[in-house]
C-alpha cells in the first residue's frame, strides 16, 4: 500500500520540456521542484509554520541556493515563475490582496509582491510535509523524479547545508544573551572548524546579520538585490575569524559586497561611537565617489534591538588596526 497519498500530484508537476534543460533535470524545467524543496527546508527549519506561505527572503534565498548550484548563475530566472505557475497544480492556490485583480498572464516579481498576499497549499499536504519521516520521503521522491542520480546527491548535500547553516545562525542569534567575548580560544576555533564546514559557518553568519539588519547595508543603507531578487548583503566580521574573532553577531555588520570589500581593505571603518571613518588615502585619492566621501563622520544604521548592537570591544580593536594601517 502506498503511504504517500500525494505521490501522483508531486510526480506529475506541469513543467516546460521544450527548452534545453539538460540531463541533470531529466529534460524538464526544475523551478517547481526547487520551490517545493525550499518549502520542505522551511518547514524543517521552522521559518514556515503553516500552510500559508509568503514570498519571504528565506524562501527566495533557499530557492536560489538550489538554482545557482545546479543550473548556474548565468542561467537567469526568478522565483516568481514557480510561485505563480504552481497554481496549475491542485494543491496550490494564490491568495490575492484585498481589491487586487488576478493575473491573466505570468507576472513580474514586483507585480507578484504587490498583488499577492501569500499562497496556500493543501492543509492536508502541509500536515504530511510537517511529519519528519514523511517529509524525508517526499523529498527523496522529488529528487528521484526530477533529477538524475548525481544531481540528486548534490542536492542532498545542499539540503544538509541549508539545515545546518540555519541552525548555526539561530545559535548565533541566541548567543547575544551571553557576555560578549571578542576572541575564540585556539581550542574553540579548532572545534568549530572541525564541526562545521566553512560554507555552513559563512552562510549561517550571513543569515544572522541579514536578519538583524533586515537585509540592509549599514553604510549605504541600501537593500541591495539583483533583478531576480537575490540579496547581495554579506555578513562582515569586525574582528576577522582568521584573527580568532568570534562569529557572535555583535562582532558583525551587514554590508553590501562593495562596502564589505572596502571594510576588509581598511579603506573605511566604524569607530566605537558607530561613526564611519574613511581612510586618508580614500579621501585624498577617491575619484567620483562623492556619495561615499560624504559618509565620513556619519553614524551607521544600527539594529532595532539593542542586544544586537556591534560591541564596543570589537569596534575598538578594529579601529586600532585601522589606525595602524592608515
Amino acid at each position: 500500500m502506498d503511504t504517500l497519498p500525494y505521490r501522483n500530484e508531486l510526480t506529475s508537476l506541469r513543467s516546460d520540456t521544450t527548452h534545453d534543460w539538460g540531463e541533470v533535470t531529466k529534460g524538464r524545467a526544475p523551478h517547481k521542484p526547487f520551490l517545493l524543496l525550499s518549502i520542505l527546508d522551511g518547514i524543517e527549519s521552522g521559518w514556515i509554520t503553516n500552510h500559508q506561505i509568503e514570498l519571504s527572503r528565506d524562501l527566495t534565498d533557499t530557492f536560489f541556493t538550489y538554482w545557482n548550484a545546479i543550473m548556474g548563475k548565468d542561467r537567469i530566472t526568478t522565483i516568481a515563475l514557480p510561485y505563480y505557475h504552481m497554481q496549475s497544480e491542485p494543491f496550490w492556490e494564490l491568495v490575492y490582496k484585498e481589491g487586487a485583480r488576478p493575473f491573466s498572464s505570468s507576472p513580474s516579481l514586483g507585480s507578484l509582491r504587490k498583488r499577492v498576499e501569500h499562497v496556500e497549499i493543501n492543509p492536508d499536504l502541509f500536515r504530511h510535509f510537517s511529519d519528519s519521516q514523511e517529509r524525508n520521503r517526499y523529498r527523496k521522491l522529488l529528487l528521484a523524479t526530477y533529477f538524475n542520480k548525481e544531481t540528486a546527491e548534490l542536492l542532498e548535500d545542499l539540503i544538509s547545508l541549508n539545515r545546518l547553516s540555519y541552525d548555526y545562525s539561530e545559535g548565533l542569534l541566541e548567543r547575544v544573551a551571553e557576555p560578549f567575548e571578542k576572541y575564540v580560544s585556539n581550542d574553540e576555533k579548532r572545534y568549530i572548524e572541525q564541526s562545521y564546514k566553512r560554507q555552513v559557518r559563512d552562510k549561517g553568519f550571513r543569515q544572522a546579520l541579514r536578519r538583524i539588519y533586515k537585509d540592509t547595508c549599514v553604510l549605504c543603507r541600501s537593500s541591495v538585490v539583483t533583478r531576480t531578487d537575490e540579496s547581495l548583503i554579506d555578513g562582515a566580521h569586525i574582528i576577522p575569524w582568521e584573527d580568532k574573532g568570534t562569529d557572535d553577531p555583535r562582532n558583525g555588520l551587514a554590508l553590501c559586497k562593495t562596502h564589505h570589500w572596502m571594510f576588509d581593505s581598511y579603506l573605511l571603518t566604524i569607530k566605537p561611537n558607530y561613526q564611519i571613518k574613511l581612510s586618508a588615502w580614500l579621501k585624498k585619492e577617491g575619484k567620483e565617489i562623492d556619495h561615499t566621501l560624504a559618509w565620513d563622520g556619519k553614524e551607521i544604521l544600527l539594529p532595532v534591538e539593542e542586544r544586537f548592537m556591534p560591541h564596543e570591544d570589537a569596534l575598538i580593536e578594529r579601529f586600532k588596526r585601522f589606525q595602524e594601517i592608515n
